[in-house]
């Protein structure tokens, strides 16, 4: 099996590990699989995208996939292991790269057309409940044409 992402929650104690057949979530010291993380629709065959980049966000209970068709990306709550939230980064048919800048708290997907930057921001807890909410996709900045 190939691996084209990993990332560790140290406060999970968790690794999320991208593959062709979706991200596998292991437990670190049992060595336990705790589940897989895939759409419920997915029309596109597994084996033909690549997951490029995982990220836990800083509040450990939210994780950031993207994929190579379309720059999708991806939001997934690792506790209940259900997909939150997802967009396409515009005019981006296949990304050919992902990296995540933790300060920023933005995601860079690069492509043929260029550089698109999703901007992602992070709620700690909704005020009237104390629940936790999902955090909130943007694109921060229309594709730039690489020099």
């Amino acid at each position: 099996v190939l691996v084209t992402a990993a990332d560790l929650s140290l406060e999970h104690e968790q690794l999320a590990a991208a593959g062709q057949r979706g991200v596998h979530l292991w437990q670190c010291f049992s060595q336990a699989k705790m589940g897989v993380l895939e759409p419920a629709n997915t029309s596109v065959k597994k084996s033909t995208t690549l997951t490029l980049a995982v990220r836990y966000l800083p509040s450990q209970r939210f994780l950031l996939s993207a994929h190579e068709l379309f720059g999708e990306v991806r939001v997934w709550d690792v506790l209940l292991l259900e997909l939150m939230h997802t967009t396409s980064t515009p005019d981006c048919p296949r990304a050919t790269s992902a990296t995540w800048d933790p300060l920023g708290m933005m995601l860079l997907i690069f492509g043929p057309m260029g550089v698109a930057a999703i901007q992602l921001s992070e709620e700690r807890e909704d005020g009237a409940t104390g629940a936790q909410q999902p955090p909130t996709l943007a694109t921060a900045s229309a594709s730039a044409a690489a020099a």
